[in-house]
């Protein structure tokens, strides 16, 4: 029964002091090794495999979660070094929030894990994809809490592997994480199952369920990459984008005096696009690309539709944008401008719904607000609806209308606006950044792989513009078609450059099932996770209450 002790393993079941040393150093370093910019997708499916051998050895549930805790910390300060040039407080706090989920999953797996081999298999892989829901619907609150932090899910680690981001048009990023700890759990019960039968005879009978499962969640993933029509490429053209990246400093754009150097940059980067041999459609400005609005009392309207009237060429601006209602406050926004050369600015504006806290607003502004005086924080009011911005290419007498989704800044980190924009019918989204912020190091690069999970989740190509990089796009399978670069100087520098974007035409106008349903899979793990450990529980009781007869 559940209550048979196995301890045919002494090494298993009789921690020592220095394997929770041990466990946490691989285990760390593995999951820091998956994500960028180490990029080694394969440590995506083991990392978890040093923390279960300790947990399996039952330590206690304080010093599980304190060494859990402090090692995950150290790995976000790893993982997001960048943010310190905004402010090394927030850098140490996210680091520190971010660490939480991971160390509440430890606790989780500490409770799932199952304590002996003679289980029926059935019930180990019950335990098994309950340990593997427990970190999706982790995942799912960091991403949701407080207007959530989704930097890094763990199917970021696969961003490279376009084989294995077509679940996502299905289940959203929640799959792939979902597989990805299936197979870290699967192979550990697998190999504990091994060592504890020591069985030295070859063959199928040294293959367990676990085993079976986490093969067959591969072999899941493989089958839609093989139906997607990946490997039988049917391609039409797109448009043509000229992507100008100003390379100007964070600190320097807001300053008095500045708005006439920049506009003069701007201008002179745009004309450089306007004259590329490979005439672009449209030319495409980062976020924010001037300091000054587009709209309202803005002084930059007329110089903006001006360049646009005389280059022949429209404009999807990164702008701010205010507004002053009579009797009410001035609202400040950040999004995307359209302007036409013979219309000027397009009446519609797509406004970054998703703000960045801490950043552009204050979470719990009466009890955090306090932090104004550590951290710059802007009061942007975010939008509140999904706006296309219609885009024509081609000659007059046979116009195409391309509707473009607006994901600002790290708008892209996010499912749920992607998917607004492919509800609402964009044909493929733009994502206009300024990473300016978090100097030249890998923030740019690493918020970038964002959009690879975006692209594949809806099916829709993804162009981005940062400031100074990371610029490039991802096809509709989340494959990476173009990244702007130079040599030796990788993705940051000033300059512009022509990106041809293609499509695949069985995709116009269909959506996806992750989609249309959204988030339907965290409910199906909330409901495993919940299971398992309402069950454990139950069996905990049931073998407390037959000791206390005996």
């Amino acid at each position: 029964m559940g209550g048979v002790s196995d301890d045919s393993s002494p090494a298993l079941s009789r921690p020592s002091r220095v394997l929770p040393l041990v466990c946490a150093l691989a285990g760390g370093a593995l999951y820091t090794a998956a994500f960028h910019p180490f990029d080694i997708a394969e440590c995506g499916y083991v990392w978890a495999l040093p923390w279960l051998a300790w947990v399996s050895t039952r330590p206690s549930r304080k010093s599980l979660w304190w060494t859990g805790f402090l090692t995950f910390w150290v790995v976000w300060l790893a993982l997001i070094p960048w943010l310190r040039h905004v402010h090394w407080t927030a850098w140490v706090l996210l680091a520190g929030w971010s660490a939480l989920f991971p160390a509440l999953w430890l606790l989780a797996a500490r409770e799932l894990l199952p304590e002996t081999w003679e289980l029926r298999p059935l019930r180990r892989v019950g335990s098994m994809l309950a340990m593997a829901s427990a970190w999706v619907v982790l995942e799912w609150v960091r991403a949701e809490l407080f207007t959530g932090w989704d930097w890094l899910p763990l199917a970021a680690s696969q961003w490279q592997r376009p084989a294995m981001l077509q679940i996502l048009p299905w289940t959203g990023q929640w799959g792939l994480s979902f597989v990805l700890m299936v197979v870290n759990t699967g192979l550990f019960l697998h190999g504990r199952g091994l060592m504890r039968k020591m069985r030295h005879q070859f063959g199928a009978k040294r293959l367990t369920a676990e085993f079976y499962t986490a093969i067959a969640a591969m072999l899941g993933c493989f089958w839609l990459f093989l139906e997607s029509g990946v490997l039988e490429p049917k391609r039409e053209p797109m448009l043509t984008a000229a992507v100008v990246q100003p390379a100007i400093q964070a600190d320097l754009k807001w300053e008095e005096g500045s708005r006439e150097s920049i506009n003069r940059l701007l201008t002179g980067l745009t004309e450089a696009a306007a004259a590329l041999p490979a005439k672009p459609d449209v030319v495409i400005w980062p976020e924010a690309g001037t300091p000054d609005a587009f709209r309202y009392n803005g002084q930059n309207l007329p110089w903006v539709e001006a360049l646009s009237a005389r280059l022949g060429v429209p404009l999807l601006a990164g702008a701010i944008t205010w507004d002053e209602p009579q009797g009410g406050p001035r609202v400040l926004q950040s999004g995307i401008s359209l302007v036409s050369p013979t219309r000027g600015i397009a009446p519609e504006f797509a406004a970054k719904r998703h703000l960045v806290p801490f950043g552009e607003y204050v979470p719990l502004g009466p009890l955090l607000g306090w932090l104004k005086q550590v951290v710059p924080i802007g009061s942007f009011t975010p939008g509140d609806k999904t706006v296309l911005l219609p885009l024509e290419i081609g000659p007059k007498d046979g116009k195409t209308v391309l509707r473009t989704g607006a994901l600002v800044c790290y708008e892209d980190v996010f499912a749920k606006p992607a998917c607004e924009n492919s509800l609402a019918g964009a044909d493929f989204h733009l994502v206009v950044t300024n990473n300016a912020w978090y100097a030249e190091e890998w923030g740019a690069k690493q918020h970038a792989v964002h959009s690879a999970l975006r692209a594949a989740e809806t099916r829709r190509p993804v162009l981005r513009c940062g400031n100074a990089g990371w610029s490039g796009w991802f096809d509709e399978f989340g494959a990476l078609r173009h990244e702007m670069t130079r040599p030796g100087k990788r993705e940051y520098f000033q300059g512009v450059e022509t990106m041809t974007l293609d499509r695949d035409p069985n995709w116009i106008g269909r959506t996806t099932f992750y989609t249309r349903h959204g988030d339907w899979l965290v409910g199906v793990c909330a409901a495993m996770a919940g299971f398992g450990l309402w069950r454990r529980r139950s069996r905990r009781i049931a073998e407390e209450e037959t000791a206390a007869q005996s």
